[in-house]
């Protein structure tokens, strides 16, 4: 299935937040670190806390990306230099000195490319992505990548006896600020959806990405 041929029937079928979830774990540099019985959990575990986040924020704020965004103090830019690094392609990024988010209009565009078509642009309840990455940004200021810190997290890198050397799964980062973006603004899906179209990419996932029943909770490891 190519983003061509894609509809709003055939995103609700094939591409499960978890599903989309898991594309975005399984480009980690770390993913094959990831023992198979941790992903699903790790997964599950992002979700949730872009998911809480979400509403905590709503409560607070209401669910306007720009409007959260000014009423914290952070200032949202648009870059006049393309972000399309061969097969990266960077829709915004959040800076934390200072704090501001910075949007690549360019790539966002290539997203509202895809938002034109009318049956596509209602299944989204949007008529343009640029809320969806200001939301997105605001979750990586709210949280400062903390989901990818937390110890059951983290992956080995390296074990002499007792001490073990651990790193963080960035992806989970981007899974907890999509999903976090997802709740914010009602999105049908994981806006990983939106990213795999304005890439060209195919968004069918294998049976290998689709979760597992019963997934025990990944259990804490010891930084040498």
């Amino acid at each position: 299935m190519t983003p061509a041929t894609m509809t709003p029937a055939t995103i609700d079928a094939a591409c499960t937040d978890h599903a989309l979830a898991f594309d975005l774990l399984a480009a980690d540099p770390q993913f094959h670190r990831i023992e198979d019985h941790r992903r699903d959990a790790m997964i599950a575990s992002a979700l949730a806390s872009g998911v809480a986040s979400a509403d905590d924020v709503r409560r607070r704020h209401g669910n306007d990306p720009d409007a959260i965004a000014a009423a914290l103090g952070i200032p949202v830019e648009v870059s006049a230099t393309p972000a399309d690094y061969g097969s990266t392609l960077v829709f915004a990024e959040y800076l934390s000195r200072p704090p501001r988010i910075v949007l690549f209009p360019d790539a966002i565009g290539r997203v509202d490319a895809c938002l034109a078509d009318a049956a596509m642009r209602a299944h989204w309840r949007i008529a343009s992505a640029r809320s969806v990455y200001v939301a997105h940004e605001l979750f990586h200021h709210l949280d400062a990548d903390a989901i990818a810190h937390l110890p059951a997290h983290r992956v080995t890198l390296f074990a002499l006896g007792r001490w073990r050397w651990t790193a963080g799964v960035a992806a989970l980062s981007e899974i907890a600020a999509g999903a976090f973006a997802q709740r914010l603004l009602g999105l049908p899906a994981h806006p990983r959806a939106l990213d795999l179209l304005a890439a060209a990419r195919p968004v069918t996932p294998s049976r290998e990405h689709l979760p597992r029943a019963a997934v025990g909770a990944p259990s804490a490891e010891a930084v040498g």
